[in-house]
């Protein structure tokens, strides 16, 4: 029986109990005579609102499904679409593709295999058909909702198969080439599915129970499945009276949130009942919620502050209430109540879907009897809370603090050009590298030029961006029949809100395709062995053939014309289909007669593609010549490249071998044409070479109506083989393999611990991290080179410069290579001195003296470092509290830790961790005999298992037995955290490790550990 709580009632009673403020920024219907019912609601990354569901038709035959587009800004409709046919149809989910498309799924009876099958529609953006697809068999089939992958552009489409006979949920993995697999889960045991959402590998599905010998019936299951479609994990939710699920949503650090309905708990008849979960689907709490009469829980989403909102039905507005109004909740991150609302008539309305906005506001959809054009009508609304975040700050920042990083653009076509008709996307990371969450993020796209017959969204929305948090950003493009070859120049900026944070620029490269053509690369005659009994040897002509166009050549032969007294011998020269860019041979072989009396002969070979010529080449052939094999003629394309560096002649260009990373190309164009740098294409691996080239174009006298031009390179080799070749207008060099070994690497570790009064560990945090580095030499390094400064007479401030300096100077002398790895740690003080520059303290600093003695990080750390070419780490624990741990943090305190972070982000060529972020400082316990940052790095490098307070383990690695210093960044933030949050509870602020670094840096291994 459930206990009626006198808080619940007062809670019912008093809706608008917080004093938080709560707008409606915009309410509206859409529909008309008919009835329209909503299911479910996105907004799309261009900001339109989608909503889809069905509505029943005027002209009585049956329902349709139905796609309402609204303006998300003022909830204006755009366009509403109905899909059908003569039977019943209806939409249960909806999702956006990375091309910028709408993956729609629901249930059809007008076509299919069976009384009703499952139903995929995909529309544009402006809700216009794309294509249809039905699935399923003889019985009744449905999905009820859908999630994307956009990493795999794989769709996850969820639903019922045969009603449930023979597998309760039902799972197709679905990609634009078709299915991937089609899979069924569970035997009786589900007895329906009331939500889909992401599960970071694959998808979580829950609904209520069916009795079975798993559980009891109405009860809450949830089910993870992973995108290779093995079943992962089940969970239950319920006590011994009815329990039905609503929906499930994924949150940003991976818990899931559930709503549902419970008559076990609460103040009324029926409770909306939320839960959540950690990320195995272990429940870390629970909450029902509502009045003294039914309430029901049918969506849920998560807020931009962490909290949480539900949305349902509830009778419980009003005593007696006779019909349903749509029932809004708001809790915080661990459940307890914020605020509630009801809106609607006298008649039954429902909020069925609720999501964020990209600028924080709720977007409710549902259906609505009180108000529209019809008997019932979808339903829109916005809310707007008072505590969403504003980007009006950052207008003073952003010219001081960079905020935010672009990576290099993509386009996803298989060889990076737009053609037309393509309907594709771009993409890029966006990464917030500074300290502040940065609200209504968007990306702003604009063409410069070349733009004709090329469409890409203008804006693309990612919402709320955490500090210190990468986003990928995919932006649809798409390419009209009129697309014409050339340049499309981009413009993209980073905004947050209307203010600008950064921008970049990129090409995207046109092409219209060309049909097939086969033109002749290469040619060669050779004089074969002559045979016993006959007067002349035979000749063959080898013909080699390169299809520069975009498309398939069919039925391509290649034709030989020869003069009377030559014989035809034998002749390979039908060559059929040939691929774009694809190369194919012919072969001929003839013979002189004795009725043929020159000493020279032209031969014409005719190119044929579908019956078509294509080309005709005459060749004019020397009978006498004693060489035996011989190449010449008038041929087009018969371009010669020769490698004069590394000569071909001289070396064995199949088997070189180099430890520069650089190697140098230079070749020498035969040809009769001219050419341009455009016409030379360089290759590694098959991939095309993009960067500097130089062409160095000298003609010399013709010789038989050839030019020559000398073409000159830098490649940038990868580590290992490296098969190189140039194509110039489909003519190939011959390859050249390149075996690149880096030198070995060597890890140069510099420790430095000052010693101070007030604080016991820096000296000790020092020894400890040079000593963790002893055992790795022979493994991830060939040696080790370790400098210690833990001592009072060597960490003075001249002894400290001086060992930076030192490592400049073994730079410069070739102590440290290039590929060497420099790790340079230090425990210590800091103040922020003189003309706001940020200073270490050395050992016997004396206050006395201001910072005339310290040590400037900028001058004396930074910039000798700077000097030096090989990967660079520097770990910073410069931002003490003492050895007891301060009850306050001062401002001195944390401005230090702030100077220390913006020095470093400014810091080019270097990665640099801190000990804590801005705002922040570092502690020291005795539990611990070191620094925190020290004892989480030293756990990281025992690689030691943890347990958080959830009960699950983490540590640095699981994937092999290498640290990189992502991992270790990883693991410090969680660990750091851990360790404050325990051993000093009292503690003034918390302390959480900040890194600025770059991608490359952050995928170098840096530590083997012990066990093998």
């Amino acid at each position: 029986m459930k206990n009626i709580s006198t808080v619940c009632i007062l809670l019912m009673l008093g809706f608008g109990l917080a004093a938080q403020t709560v707008e409606i920024n915009w309410d509206q219907t859409f529909g008309e005579r008919s009835d329209e019912v909503i299911t479910q609601s996105l907004e799309a990354s261009n900001g339109t609102f989608i909503s889809v569901g069905y509505t029943t038709s005027v002209s009585g035959k049956g329902q349709d499904g139905l796609i309402a587009i609204l303006d998300t800004r003022t909830g204006q409709k755009i366009r509403m679409t109905n899909i059908g046919g003569n039977k019943d149809e209806r939409f249960d989910g909806v999702a956006q593709t990375n091309q910028g498309t709408f993956l729609v799924v629901g249930t059809t009876s007008s076509s299919g295999a069976g009384k009703k099958d499952g139903w995929l529609i995909e529309v544009d953006a402006q809700g216009n058909k794309i294509q249809e697809k039905t699935f399923g068999g003889a019985g009744d089939d449905a999905f009820k909702g859908i999630t994307y992958d956009p990493e795999t552009s794989t769709a996850f489409l969820v639903g019922q198969r045969d009603g449930g006979s023979g597998g309760d949920i039902w799972v197709v993995s679905w990609k634009e080439t078709g299915v991937e697999w089609n899979k069924r889960f569970g035997k009786k045991a589900y007895r329906n599915i009331a939500g889909v959402t992401d599960g970071g590998d694959g998808i979580v599905v829950v609904g209520t129970t069916s009795k079975s010998n798993l559980r009891p019936a109405d009860d809450i299951y949830m089910v993870k499945i992973k995108s290779s479609g093995e079943e992962d994990w089940v969970r239950f939710f319920g006590e011994r009276d009815y329990e039905e699920a609503g929906d499930v949503k994924r949150m940003p650090n991976g818990d899931y949130i559930l709503v549902g309905t419970t008559n076990a708990q609460g103040s009324g008849r029926l409770d909306a009942w939320l839960l959540r979960t950690d990320q195995q689907g272990y429940q870390k709490w629970n909450r029902p919620f509502g009045g003294r009469d039914d309430d029901e829980g049918l969506s849920v989403a998560a807020t931009y502050d962490g909290g949480i909102i539900l949305v349902g039905r509830s009778r419980s507005h009003a005593p007696n209430a006779r019909a349903n109004k749509a029932y809004v909740v708001k809790v915080d991150a661990g459940g307890t109540l914020e605020w509630q609302r009801f809106y609607g008539g006298s008649r039954d309305d429902e909020a069925t879907a609720v999501l964020l906005s990209h600028d924080g506001r709720l977007l409710i959809s549902g259906t609505v009897q009180s108000k529209g054009a019809g008997n019932k009508d979808g339903w829109a609304m916005a809310l707007r809370e008072g505590s969403i975040p504003s980007a009006d700050m950052l207008v003073s920042m952003k010219s001081s603090i960079e905020m935010v990083r672009m990576s290099p653009v993509e386009l996803h076509t298989h060889d990076q050009k737009l053609k037309p008709t393509d309907q594709t996307y771009l993409s890029l990371r966006v990464d917030n590298v500074s300290e502040l969450d940065l609200p209504d993020l968007r990306l702003k796209v604009q063409t410069t030029s070349g733009a004709k017959g090329v469409t890409i969204w203008e804006s693309n929305f990612v919402g709320k961006l955490e500090a210190q948090t990468p986003a990928m950003v995919r932006i649809p493009v798409s390419a009209s029949e009129q697309l014409e070859s050339g340049k499309v120049g981009l413009r993209l900026q980073v905004l947050s809100g209307n203010v600008p944070l950064a921008e970049t620029a990129a090409v995207l490269e046109a092409k219209k395709p060309v049909p097939a053509r086969l033109d002749i690369a290469n040619y060669q005659f050779k004089m074969m062995t002559q045979e016993r009994g006959a007067n002349y040897p035979n000749i063959r002509l080898t013909l080699d053939l390169n299809n520069s166009g975009d498309y398939s050549t069919r039925d391509a032969i290649i034709q030989l014309g020869i003069p009377q007294g030559l014989q035809i011998v034998s002749q390979r020269g039908k060559l059929g289909m040939v691929p774009p860019g694809g190369r194919a041979t012919a072969v001929f072989e003839f013979r002189r007669t004795a009725n043929y009396r020159s000493d020279r002969a032209t031969v014409v070979c005719v190119v044929l593609n579908q019956g078509q010529e294509q080309s005709r080449q005459p060749y004019t052939l020397d009978l006498n010549n004693p060489e035996g094999t011989f190449a010449g003629g008038q041929t087009q394309m018969g371009n010669m490249l020769i490698w004069t560096e590394p000569n071909q002649d001289e070396i064995d260009i199949n088997n070189i071998t180099t430890q520069d990373p650089e190697f140098s190309i230079r070749t020498t164009i035969v040809t009769n044409q001219r050419i341009r740098m455009a016409d030379v294409g360089v290759y590694v691996n098959d991939n095309a070479l993009e960067g500097n080239k130089e062409l160095d174009e000298e003609l010399i006298a013709p010789k038989a109506g050839f030019n020559t031009y000398t073409y000159r390179n830098k490649i940038r080799l990868k580590e290992g083989e490296n098969i190189i070749h140039l194509d110039v207008n489909g003519a190939e060099s011959r390859k050249i393999r390149v075996v690149y070994t880096p030198r070995s690497r060597n890890l140069h570790v510099v420790s430095i611990g000052p010693q101070h009064a007030d604080l016991k560990y820096t000296s000790k945090d020092a020894r400890d991290f040079a000593n963790a580095f002893r055992s790795q030499e022979g493994r991830l390094f060939e040696n080790i080179r370790l400098e210690e400064y833990t001592q009072p007479d060597n960490t003075t401030r001249e002894a400290i410069q001086k060992a930076i300096l030192d490592m400049e100077n073994k730079y410069r002398n070739g102590e440290i290579l290039d590929n060497d790895v420099l790790v340079v740690f230090i425990s210590s003080h800091g103040v922020v001195g003189t003309g706001d520059r940020f200073k270490l303290l050395p050992t016997g600093y004396d206050s006395r003296y201001g910072d005339r003695f310290t040590i400037d990080y900028q001058s004396d750390i930074l910039d000798p470092l700077n000097q030096i070419g090989c990967k660079k780490l520097i770990m910073l624990d410069a931002c003490h509290s003492g050895a007891s741990g301060s009850r306050s943090a001062t401002a001195a305190d944390t401005r230090r830790s702030e100077m220390v972070n913006r020095i470093n982000a400014s810091a080019p060529g270097l990665s640099t961790l801190a000990s804590c972020k801005s705002f922040e400082m570092s502690y020291e316990d005795d539990s611990w005999q070191n620094g925190a940052f020290t004892e989480a790095i030293l756990e990281a490098l025992q690689n030691k298992k943890i347990m958080d307070r959830d009960g699950n383990i983490f540590q640095a690695s699981t994937d092999d037995n290498f640290l990189t210093i992502a991992e270790l960044y990883n693991y410090l933030q969680r660990r750091v955290t851990q360790l404050v949050n325990q051993y000093k509870p009292d503690a003034p602020t918390g302390q959480t490790p900040y890194m600025t670094a770059d991608e490359l840096s952050m995928n170098l291994p840096l530590y083997e550990f012990t066990q093998r």
